[in-house]
């Protein structure tokens, strides 16, 4: 097996925690929407795959979905800002990113909007990760096997010494098919213990 040499992070629910589905739910029900509307329009069609791949303007997102729910664009956007927009970072997971900079590089490959590396710096950890592989830039998304190939050739190393971490299994899959070993993302406990079994951070005793 071969050292690895970089750490790959997903963003939304690695590095900064995903809204709970009673936020989601919550807003539904002041919104007078049936339960899941909201996901299912934000997430499960094309709209939000068109905006990660730049192919929609954030504008053109909040219209469109403004349509298909039946609220004033605008409004609504102000309404998810605080689930849609990232409020806080793991600390935990973020600590286990500067740990692990101290003898391999870390960066990011996240499916995100073109506010991606403004939220970084908001959120105070700009410089912690290089590259930023941002799927909204690069016109390519996960699970796609190219924006992978794309990663490693922006990482300028094999496969096999790139270790990813994700929370979706479908995108880690696709890691591995490709050679990169991978980890599903469950907790910041369970990553350090993954971590550790790679002799790339220490375990806790």
């Amino acid at each position: 097996m071969a050292p690895i040499e970089v750490v790959l992070f997903d963003f939304g629910g690695v590095i900064a925690p995903l809204a709970a589905d009673d936020a989601v739910g919550r807003l539904e029900a002041a919104l007078r929407l049936a339960p899941g509307t909201l996901h299912t329009h934000m997430y499960e069609g094309d709209l939000w795959p068109d905006l990660s791949v730049g192919k929609l303007t954030e504008d053109e997102y909040w219209h469109a979905l403004g349509g298909l729910v039946g609220h004033e664009p605008n409004a609504l956007r102000q309404a998810l800002v605080p689930i849609w927009d990232p409020q806080a970072i793991d600390i935990e997971v973020i600590a286990m990113a500067q740990a692990l900079r101290d003898h391999v590089r870390v960066a990011i490959l996240s499916n995100a909007t073109l506010r991606l590396e403004t939220h970084l710096q908001t959120l105070g950890i700009g410089c912690l990760f290089d590259p930023v592989i941002n799927s909204a830039r690069v016109g390519l998304r996960k699970p796609d096997p190219a924006v992978f190939h794309h990663a490693l050739t922006q990482l300028g190393v094999p496969a096999g010494s790139v270790l990813f971490i994700d929370d979706k299994e479908r995108n880690t899959v696709v890691a591995e098919e490709l050679g990169i070993p991978s980890i599903r993302f469950e907790s910041a406990e369970h990553l350090r213990d993954v971590l550790a079994t790679h002799d790339l951070l220490a375990p806790v005793t």
